[in-house]
Order: C-alpha cells, then sequence, then structure tokens
C-alpha cells in the first residue's frame, strides 16, 4: 500500500537526514510498494525474471544471500512506473518497491511480529522517552539490517591505520565535502588502502540511500556521535551560543591541570586530562576523540600527535558536514542532552579552579570518590547508531 506521511518523515530523518539535511526526502523510494508471497522458491525465480524483463529496474537487494539480523529473507526491487500527472504536462517517472517472499519465510515474519513488537517498544523505553517513532524505526531498522560485512570492516581497519581515523582520512581527502560520489570514494580505495577491486562491494555497502553519495556519517557513524557530543559539552563550557574557536581553545586550556608544554597544541595527556576531569568523557573516548581530531595521524597512528587550535576549529564546523540534529534524532541536536558541567569544571574553565598536583582534584590524587561523582554529574548516553 501507501507509506503514511509520518512513516515516509521518520524514514527519511532516521535513515538519510544524518548526510542529507533537508534534502532527506529524495532517497525515499517505497513511497508506493507491494509485496509479493510465492509458493516456493523455484516460482519466486520465475517472477524475479519476469520482472526483469517487463519492467526498468533500477535496484535489487537479495536478503537470501545477505540476511538481516531479525533472520528474514526475501528480495527487494525498486523499479520505475509512469505516472500521469496533469501539472506536470505528462507522465513522469516514479520508483516502486516489490518484495518477493516465500511462503514458509512470509510466515514465520508474520508469527514472530508480536515478539519483534515487545523487542523494540523495550529498546524503545529504554533509549528514549522524547521521541519513540524514531527509536522504534531505528530501531527495527538495525534490527532487519545485515552486519557489515567482513572486507569492509577490515578496509576501516586499514583507512585507520594510514590516516589515525576515518575522521582524519575525510578531513585529508575531502575537506569540508559534505557529499562523496563513487570517483573520488574509489580513488581512496585504490591509491590508499590498495582496495580498488573491491571499492564498487564496500560502496553499495555505505550507499543505503543509493542515492550516488555518502557522507562522514555512513564512513563512521559512532565517531560522529561521539565529536557531536564532544562539541555540545565544550559549547556548553564556553558559556556562549556562537563562541570563536580561540574561545573555545582557550576555554579547552585552562581545563588541563598546569600549563601545555606548547599553547598552540595539545598532546594525548593533556587532551585527554580535559576531557576527563572536565567534560565527563572516559580515558579510551578521551583517546577515540583525540586520533579524530589529529589531523596528521593520531597517537596511535603518527605519534606523538596532537591536537591544535586548527582542529578544535573545525570541530566547531562540524554542522557543515552533518546535520546534529538527525544524528541527535531530536531537534536542537546533542545540546537538548548536554547536562550542567559540575561547578567544578566551570571553575576549572574560567582559570579559578586550577588544581595543584596534590590537590583532590588533581590526576595524581587518591581521592577517587570525588573524581567519580564529577564524571556522574556529566554522564551522557549518546543515541544508538546504526552500524
Amino acid at each position: 500500500g501507501v507509506k503514511s506521511m509520518e512513516a515516509a518523515r521518520t524514514k527519511a530523518v532516521v535513515r538519510y537526514g544524518p548526510a542529507e539535511g533537508e534534502k532527506r526526502f529524495r532517497h525515499v523510494l517505497d513511497l508506493a510498494r507491494i509485496g509479493l508471497v510465492f509458493r516456493n522458491c523455484d516460482f519466486l525465480q520465475h517472477g524475479l525474471d519476469l520482472i526483469l524483463s517487463q519492467f526498468e529496474v533500477v535496484d535489487v537487494r537479495n536478503c537470501f544471500r545477505s540476511p538481516p539480523r531479525s533472520g528474514e529473507r526475501y528480495v527487494e526491487i525498486l523499479l520505475i512506473l509512469e505516472v500521469e500527472q496533469e501539472e506536470a504536462g505528462g507522465p513522469i517517472p516514479h520508483v516502486c518497491e516489490i518484495r518477493l517472499e516465500e511462503v514458509n519465510f512470509y510466515n514465520a515474519r508474520v508469527r514472530a511480529e508480536l515478539i519483534m513488537q515487545d523487542l523494540v517498544e523495550r529498546i524503545t523505553q529504554h533509549y528514549s522517552n522524547n521521541n519513540p517513532s524514531t527509536m522504534s524505526y531505528l530501531s527495527r531498522w538495525i534490527l532487519n539490517s545485515p552486519n557489515q560485512s567482513h572486507g569492509l570492516r577490515v578496509w576501516q581497519k586499514h583507512l585507520a591505520k594510514r590516516f589515525g581515523s576515518a575522521v582524519s582520512c575525510w578531513r585529508q581527502k575531502f575537506g569540508m565535502t559534505r557529499l562523496v560520489n563513487f570517483a573520488k570514494f574509489r580513488d581512496v580505495c585504490c591509491k590508499e588502502t590498495k582496495s580498488g577491486p573491491h571499492a564498487t562491494e564496500y560502496w553499495q555497502e555505505l550507499d543505503i540511500g543509493r542515492g550516488g553519495s555518502i557522507s562522514l556519517f555512513e564512513l563512521d557513524a559512532q565517531m560522529v556521535c561521539m565529536l557531536a557530543v564532544f562539541r555540545a559539552r565544550l559549547l556548553k563550557l564556553a558559556g556562549t551560543t556562537d563562541p570563536s574557536p580561540e574561545e573555545l581553545w582557550h576555554r579547552l586550556s585552562l581545563c588541563v591541570n598546569g600549563a601545555l608544554q606548547r599553547e598552540d597544541r595539545m598532546i594525548i595527556s593533556e587532551f585527554s586530562v580535559a576531557l576527563t576531569r572536565a567534560l565527563g568523557f572516559s580515558a579510551g573516548e578521551a583517546r577515540l576523540i583525540f586520533d579524530a581530531l589529529d589531523l596528521e595521524g593520531g597517537q596511535t597512528c603518527n605519534p606523538p600527535g596532537h591536537v591544535r587550535k586548527l582542529d578544535i576549529a573545525w570541530l566547531s564546523k562540524l554542522p557543515l558536514l552533518v546535520d546534529l540534529d538527525a544524528v541527535a534524532l531530536r531537534p536542537g541536536g546533542f545540546h537538548a542532552d548536554t547536562p550542567n558541567l559540575s561547578s567544578k569544571a566551570l571553575a576549572m574553565s574560567s582559570g579559578f579552579g586550577r588544581a595543584s598536583p596534590g590537590s583532590p582534584t588533581s590526576p595524581d590524587s587518591g581521592d577517587s570518590d570525588s573524581q567519580g561523582s564529577a564524571h556522574e554529574e556529566v554522564a551522557l548516553t549518546t543515541p544508538v547508531t546504526p552500524p
């Protein structure tokens, strides 16, 4: 049948919003859809052959070959039908969706629907009380999506080894470009990671909207979420809605226990102190953020790494690369979830609360209770992101 307006809006925001922003609706291709159930796989194959020969097919997704986490098996076809429209002065092409399903898998899916609904409701209640429809759709989308392929995981590890992180790779190769086409992606695969023969395979897995482009969010969704949370907390620490990169750098440097070794950059130990003590991140999260911001490869790839004022300036422009409202699944982005920072953190960022090495607020102090309470005050759970 016809997809409802609310369902189409939710799908556009969750799947395509982070990369496309206001243009996200152009990727919703199942406004008109139909399901066909066949007696067995032989009949399904004959039906597929008939559709391929009679219609203009633009995409075929074989979930028998790459089954989703839910265990469903089907073939999904996108084809073009000419729709008469008087306002356009003639027929216009419209993309429709057809799902081909074998009867035993169809019956199993129907029987499991109540269990699926209960699971989705539990996930929604656990992660979100403000926007249940988007969280419910995200849960179903993840369950109905295949696992990330082994080849793509290996390629992403090679990318991190070569550049320090996927974010650093994007900055070096694509700059502030929001969307990258296949030609540019293939050049990176061929020249930097020697994975040219698999470029098409990786591209099809990353380009979920089949729109011919990918964004930084598709390349590393988890790191984009972490950087967005860091940006929101840093803005909260600055106390203004639109601080300059210099002001952000100044506030962050004041959170370091003592003066920086060099005023224009932070090494991993200084950066980790600022994030763990003032912004509530764990040491592991601080290292990941450090590697993502270090344009020259990070502590892991190209030691000794460092984060500069230029990197913080790039972080402040993150909304130019991804739609943070869509990433956070709510208006206001991650600012809506950013708690009030502790008085200790605000004092440190103001320059009045700098701790001496022997004080209870120093990393060298044994007062673990005070440190733990500071982390609890600024704890923040990031939303679930698709793989």
